[in-house]
């Protein structure tokens, strides 16, 4: 016993030793030379700020420093997430954040990439790992801290106000103003500024705009903006207000940034009229704008949602607060700083912030009728399953985004490739997911590596491998969107039980939920609405990524890591028993994990050739409707009563 004892010790030390080293050692030398392979492929201007960047550096190994000392000394354990702390640390920085030592390291890569100037590392290496450290949190850590410990009984300072109707205190409102909304909005704005103006920018002015005169007596209402938006988190009648205003503002802000990243449309300023009223605030504002930050007009987001929550405190001023939205409105455009066009998208995205909740329900409705929209037509011995079709349009839909952007010259090798990704699909859930109730499943990462090892083939059919799987990285994003409609349908790959506000309930009898799980008519995560909305920001930064000509290498490799990061958090909420656990973490967590490992390899390739190109032609309607008839008939046709392999779906 003694010895038994002796050999777990000395495991568990070991595993200590190894794991430490692994976030110590091995993930920096991994990431320097990550960013060091991917220099001269990143096409974004390099941003060079010792002063600003040794702040940052400072500032992230504080946090990171006091995050190791407090779980030690209060948490009686170390940093590490496979042998965390046996006791939930709340003292120390954990009073002030939640995940201090993810905020540090973050803000410490940061720090590093403007203190060296390294592109690579501002616009590649740490926002990837900024989103592999939110990915961990919430598709590991936070859960497992749940299951642990229960809810936190006191959040730390630095949170979202409290749902309730106390008066917040000075602190909370100073906390919401300035780390919920102003920090890290300029932050994120800055970044836009700094990308500067993009390749191929289209200009969002009307053409009737462009010769309109600017107009500047209202430059007080445009500058208003900046004024009442800290007064609106400072003045806020009670703490749910509050909380209701820091989310909108997220809500707004994570719709409206990946616009300013990814679309590439700008409003150059009109001309200031010599010895105008104001013109010399207004240059100086200007100064600190960009043309790339025009559309969606934040001015016009802020204000309105500065109005909401006023006409919800006050609600006796709430039509003089409007008033003053549609003067900022107008400001925008006399100022010659938005066109029309940025300030209707402005007020689109703020009335969805606003009516985020009314948006969010309606989705689940429309998710949740989806999920119980089965339907099945009988012929002789066989059945034809609704959901196929979703499968027949997915396909099809890749198929014409590959020949899209390849060109007639890759029909063959597209063909092959998806042909291959089918029979991938089938195999690989034979191998994983196979049993009496399942006959023929399918899985994802088997088509994955089925389009991969089909596009292994394409030089035989004249076509690039790299450019192949490239055009494969770009329709990967509707191509799994409108396969997890299918999902929906099936009841495959369908959530844990979740609360009300957000869970589905799955109640037809042909689902997989009803047939193989205890949990029909219960809330269950919408696990194929989350990728889908992953998908849509996935699609945004690829298109981007094509239109710019990217190197075919580093498309791909984005596509993996963003499609892994996504993935790993959705299976963190996934309910479906069959898939096997390893180490804490589900085998598809693993598998998300090794797709971005890949993908940040392939990033840094060198020698692929340049993307770009995107020309529509008729012609491609019929392989692609080839693909998706086949596709749809083998995902949405079977032969209910037989128990032979391959012959049921369901």
């Amino acid at each position: 016993m003694a010895s038994s004892g002796l050999k777990t010790s000395f495991r568990g030390i070991v595993g200590r030793v190894a794991y430490g080293a692994l976030f110590v050692v091995v993930l920096p030398w991994l990431l320097w030379k990550w960013t060091t392979a991917a220099e001269d492929l990143v096409v974004a201007p390099p941003i060079h700020r010792p002063t600003l960047g040794a702040v940052l550096i400072a500032a992230g190994a504080s946090l990171i420093l006091a995050g190791w000392h407090a779980l030690y000394r209060h948490g009686g354990g170390l940093p590490m997430n496979a042998y965390p702390p046996p006791k939930r640390v709340t003292r120390g920085v954990y009073r002030w954040l939640a995940h201090p030592i993810y905020v540090g390291f973050d803000l410490g890569l940061v720090g590093v990439a403007l203190y060296t100037g390294s592109r690579a590392l501002l616009w590649l290496v740490t926002p990837i790992v900024t989103l592999a450290s939110v990915a961990l949190l919430y598709g590991f850590e936070i859960p497992a801290l749940m299951a642990r410990f229960g809810p936190r009984p006191d959040p730390p300072l630095l949170s979202l106000p409290p749902e309730n109707s106390s008066r917040p205190r000075l602190a909370q409102r100073v906390s919401a103003m300035l780390f919920g909304i102003v920090i890290p909005w300029i932050a994120l704005y800055q970044s836009v500024t700094w990308l500067g103006p993009p390749l191929g920018a289209v200009e969002t002015y009307l053409e009737l705009e462009r010769a309109w005169p600017v107009w500047t007596p209202l430059y007080p209402v445009y500058f208003s903006v900046d004024v009442v938006t800290p007064l609106v988190a400072l003045l806020a009648r009670d703490n749910s207000l509050l909380r209701r205003f820091v989310v909108r503002v997220w809500v707004a802000s994570a719709i409206a940034f990946p616009m300013l990243w990814f679309l590439p449309l700008i409003a150059t300023a009109r001309p200031i009229p010599e010895q105008a009223m104001f013109g010399e605030l207004l240059l100086a504002q200007r100064s600190l704008d960009s043309a790339r930050g025009a559309l969606p007009s934040f001015h016009v987001i802020f204000a309105m949602l500065c109005s909401a929550s006023m006409a919800e405190s006050w609600p006796r001023a709430r039509w003089a607060a409007w008033a003053w939205t549609l003067l900022v409105a107008a400001s925008c455009v006399s100022l010659g700083v938005h066109g029309l066009l940025d300030v209707v998208a402005g007020g689109a995205i703020a009335a969805i912030a606003i009516h985020h909740q009314t948006v969010w329900r309606a989705l689940l409705r429309l998710t949740e009728r989806v999920a119980n929209s089965w339907r099945e037509w009988r012929v002789g011995r066989v059945r034809i399953i609704v959901h196929g079709g979703w499968a027949a349009l997915s396909s099809a839909t890749g198929v014409l985004c590959v020949l899209a952007l390849l060109g007639p010259g890759a029909t063959v090798a597209a063909v092959v490739a998806a042909l291959a990704g089918l029979v991938g699909a089938a195999l690989w859930a034979q191998w994983v997911e196979g049993s009496p109730a399942l006959l023929r499943p399918y899985g994802y990462y088997g088509g994955l590596l089925g389009i991969l090892l089909g596009a292994l083939a394409a030089p035989a059919f004249g076509v690039s491998t790299w450019s192949l799987l490239a055009a494969y990285a770009v329709a990967g994003a509707p191509v799994q969107a409108l396969g997890r409609i299918r999902c929906l349908v099936q009841g495959c790959c369908h959530g844990a039980p979740a609360p009300e506000s957000v869970g589905i309930r799955y109640r037809h009898p042909r689902s997989r939920v009803v047939r193989l799980s205890p949990w029909e008519n219960q809330p269950l995560h919408p696990t194929p609405l989350y990728s889908i909305l992953v998908c849509a920001l996935t699609l945004l930064v690829q298109a981007r990524l094509w239109a710019i000509g990217a190197p075919a290498a580093l498309l791909i490799g984005s596509y993996l890591m963003l499609n892994g990061l996504g993935r790993f958090v959705e299976e963190a909420y996934r309910g479906e028993t069959q898939t096997p656990v390893h180490g804490a973490l589900r085998l598809y967590q693993w598998v998300a994990l090794a797709g971005i490992v890949a993908g940040a390899a392939l990033s840094a390739v060198h020698g692929s050739p340049a993307t770009g190109s995107f020309q529509p032609w008729l012609g491609a309607l019929w392989p692609a409707l080839a693909c998706g008839v086949l596709v749809g008939a083998a995902l949405g046709v079977d032969f209910p009563e037989s128990n032979q392999r391959f012959a049921r779906l369901a």
